[in-house]
């Protein structure tokens, strides 16, 4: 306070300097919590350590039902017990030791994709919220990304697009979570988990086998994704084209990208690698 008295401008350069400090922080690390702020019924200072599942994803489930003055699923906890738990995404080691010239293909938000494709949703959730959310949600997405890449870098207009595709992006891909989530979620749906799942492996399983059919040699592969050594002398290009022709054979809404590129692969377990 006596600082304050004698030297006042002091004062207030220094509580400047925190305000401006928070600011760049906050501009950083929580452009997606300030959107969400404006989606979901939740304070923001709430969101910025909330959950994306239960903490976001549900409260807008309960809005949309509170609004359509519709009483809220009861059976879906009571259900969990009866079906148990269900089989995740697959793993796959195809080979150990050094490759070179490798490539990394991957599937373009896997489990969204497949429930917007295949319409597997909670058996519980009668008026399709969380569908029509992800459907809404992945169409204005891709819209606020293409807007943050063609915007100056850095600029206000980037920054705003590129905070709302990242909250966008944080509810998407915590829809399938949200089904499996037991007796912890209102609107959980193993078996819905569990067919989006199967359908994700099914879908690896023919990435893997058109990969095979064209002489690439197999890696490792995961839930979404493949790394593949390809022949010696392969440019950029045959290996996008390669990813786009067998992209092209799968499902429409599924998206297989081409990841990138690596020099060589150290393969020594299950996920555990180095790439060069």
């Amino acid at each position: 306070f006596t600082t304050y008295r004698e030297k006042p401008e002091l004062v207030r350069h220094y509580a400047l300097d925190d305000v401006k400090e928070v600011d760049g922080l906050s501009r950083r690390l929580l452009g997606a919590p300030f959107v969400l702020a404006s989606m979901a019924p939740r304070r923001y200072e709430r969101l910025a350590s909330a959950g994306p599942a239960m903490g976001i994803l549900e409260p807008l489930l309960v809005r949309a039902y509170l609004r359509a003055g519709v009483a809220l699923p009861y059976q879906a906890s009571q259900q969990e017990g009866e079906q148990g738990l269900h089989e995740g995404g697959a793993t796959l080691l195809f080979a150990e030791g050094i490759a070179e010239q490798v490539v990394k293909a991957d599937v373009a938000s896997l489990y969204p994709s497949l429930m917007r494709t295949f319409q597997i949703g909670p058996a519980c959730d009668h008026l399709g919220v969380l569908l029509s959310i992800l459907g809404r949600l992945t169409d204005l997405r891709l819209t606020h990304k293409a807007a943050a890449r063609s915007a100056a870098p850095d600029s206000l207009a980037a920054n705003r697009s590129g905070a709302t595709q990242a909250a966008m992006k944080i509810l998407i891909n915590s829809a399938y979570g949200y089904m499996g989530a037991g007796k912890m979620a209102l609107f959980a749906d193993s078996r819905a988990a569990g067919e989006v799942t199967r359908r994700g492996r099914e879908l690896l399983n023919k990435v893997l086998d058109a990969l095979r059919e064209r002489g690439m040699a197999l890696i490792e592969a995961d839930t979404d994704g493949v790394y593949f050594a390809v022949p010696q002398g392969c440019s950029e290009e045959q290996e996008r084209a390669l990813v786009s022709d067998i992209g092209a054979q799968l499902p429409s809404g599924i998206r297989l990208e081409y990841e990138g590129r690596y020099c060589a692969m150290f393969s020594h377990m299950v996920k555990n690698y180095a790439l060069l």
